[in-house]
């Protein structure tokens, strides 16, 4: 052997560390070159952007502010725990935002028996910030809300909604509607940020329009993103009724350690509907069209199936009982009582909690919620309408053994849906995920 050098295998041109594929040619198999390209390219970490490094500050002051949101009064320590951060980050980042006065600390609490050290200021948003609004639609009521940065609400009201001829004529009482409450709002209006509409019926992912929505005849097609902005002048954004009353107990009832949870949010008013939620998040269906309990066919008195909105959604209920107490609509316990006692009155709501108790324990069978979270007028009070669904889901439940899950009512009055659509519009504008767009 010589003693020269040993002989070095060079990387070719079209192998460079600045190619994205290696190139088949004669060179390109040598087990050098494709280690070498492999140690170059394949497991570089890929560079982070300014505009990556300020998305992601920007989402974890985002986070932050959903947390002192949620649970007004938390402490820093909590908010690191809950965050996966030091309370030093927490502690710089509350800084920066009480001087820009979106954060203000409050008195603490005495704590018998604590040290002489500074007790930790509990954290709250100054609701004075900014504000944004919220519409609920359904067949019989048009809400409105305005809720302050806190999410408090500071303005709402309440007008009868009533059939309508056509699309049109539907299109005509909406802005008409929104128009006269920004008329009324005055200055508060242009403090206002965005609007959320919490939606009816079937509603096309893509222009945010209401293709049907079947309690309400000739309700089709109608634009809703579009009517919004224009009798509003502010951006909109849309969302499913039932979701925005799951982004409401989100918000104001879930304790702090249920992100892992799977929960089931329903709703029986005009119509039925329900929602999957997981880590926060309204799980909407590929298509934008799941939650549609309504539809669900369940037997009726005849023997036929139908769905099971014209047999427990409360318009069908009221036109099956005009001359029902108005008291029963509410869920008061005196009203509730009077009419299960009207034999008529009975057969067809004991019908309706049968069907209703049925597809519940059904739909708790397949999904596996960690519990079905109920909202309804019907149910404000734990009454004998309350007690008879739940007896009968425990019973639909018992042939599933060891797979309950537990049935409860939502504590979310009637303008939980407009506050949750608001609280939606409110997200949007202080995202706390990176965008999949």
């Amino acid at each position: 052997m010589g003693g020269g050098k040993p002989k070095r295998h060079l990387i070719p041109s079209e192998f460079s560390a600045n190619s994205a594929t290696p190139s088949v040619g004669d060179n390109a198999c040598h087990t050098g070159c494709i280690v070498t390209w492999y140690y170059m390219n394949a497991r570089r970490k890929p560079s982070r952007t300014s505009a990556d490094r300020e998305g992601r500050i920007l989402r974890r002051r985002n986070a932050f502010l959903a947390l002192v949101r949620r649970f007004p009064g938390i402490s820093r320590q909590e908010c690191a725990r809950l965050l996966g951060v030091s309370t030093f980050s927490v502690s710089r980042l509350a800084r920066q935002l009480i001087d820009e006065n979106i954060v203000q600390e409050s008195d603490p609490e005495p704590t018998p028996g604590a040290g002489q050290g500074r007790p930790s200021l509990p954290l709250r948003l100054n609701g004075d910030h900014e504000f944004y609004a919220g519409v609920d639609l359904e067949a019989l009521h048009w809400r409105f809300v305005v809720i302050d940065f806190a999410g408090n609400p500071v303005h709402r009201v309440e007008h009868a909604f009533h059939r309508c001829a056509n699309s049109a004529a539907y299109a005509e009482l909406l802005s008409h509607l929104l128009s006269e409450e920004v008329r009324k709002c005055g200055a508060l209006w242009t403090r206002v940020r965005a609007l959320g509409v919490a939606a009816p019926g079937r509603l096309d992912s893509t222009s945010r329009t209401i293709t049907e929505y079947a309690t309400l005849p000739g309700f089709r097609n109608i634009p809703i993103l579009d009517l919004h902005h224009s009798a509003s002048g502010k951006p909109v954004t849309v969302l499913n009724n039932v979701a925005c009353l799951a982004v409401h107990d989100l918000w104001h009832h879930a304790p702090p350690d249920s992100s892992e949870r799977i929960d089931l949010h329903a709703a029986v008013r005009s119509g039925i509907g329900c929602v999957l939620t997981y880590r926060g998040r309204i799980l909407s269906g590929s298509h934008n069209h799941a939650g549609h309990l309504g539809s669900f066919p369940v037997p009726g008195p005849d023997g036929l199936t139908v769905p099971l909105e014209t047999l427990a959604g409360i318009s069908a209920l009221r036109a099956r009982l005009p001359d029902a107490p108005d008291g029963l609509w509410r869920g008061e316990t005196k009203a509730v009582r009077q009419a299960m006692e009207n034999s008529d009155f009975g057969v067809v709501l004991s019908t309706a909690m049968q069907a209703l108790a049925r597809t519940l324990a059904g739909t708790a069978a397949i999904l596996d919620p960690g519990e079905i979270v109920l909202h309804s007028p019907l149910f404000r009070e734990e009454n004998e309408l309350w007690k008879m669904l739940v007896e009968l889901y425990e019973c639909s439940q018992q042939s599933d053994a060891g797979r309950e899950t537990t049935l409860c009512r939502s504590q979310t009055a009637e303008f939980g849906p407009a506050i949750g659509a608001g609280l939606h519009a409110l997200e949007q504008h202080y995202p706390t995920r990176q965008s999949t767009a």
